[in-house]
């Protein structure tokens, strides 16, 4: 893809980026703010524009609609990884404890028995 210019919404600088990161979120390089790259337009005037029909203006879902599930089914996924994280380490917690628990328990057993062959 080609490169764009976008300005950032914040401090108002104009900066060339990778035509990949149109219809994304980037960082801004002077301010580090982050803003959305918008689509270009193409070029011309009104009168070259076709008429749009009013139940077209506006449609269910927008392209910013979809790019912020992506974003936001990329954030549930790391932060779903994280918590299964943490619960493999509770649950290697879980079975260590399970273990120190059943040695202490033969060893109690084991001393019983011991004091009662005496």
């Amino acid at each position: 893809m080609e490169n764009v210019f976008a300005t950032c919404p914040i401090c108002h600088s104009t900066h060339e980026y990778g035509g990949e990161l149109v219809g994304r979120y980037t960082y801004c390089r002077a301010c580090r703010a982050r803003f959305y790259v918008e689509v270009p337009t193409l070029a011309g005037s009104k009168a070259d524009q076709p008429t749009v029909r009013p139940e077209a203006a506006k449609p269910d879902i927008t392209l910013d609609d979809l790019l912020w599930d992506t974003q936001q089914g990329t954030r549930f996924i790391i932060e779903s990884l994280r918590r299964q994280q943490a619960n493999a380490r509770a649950f290697c917690w879980l079975v260590v404890a399970n273990l120190l628990l059943g040695i202490a328990s033969l060893v109690g057993i084991a001393f019983l028995i011991l004091t009662r062959q005496n």
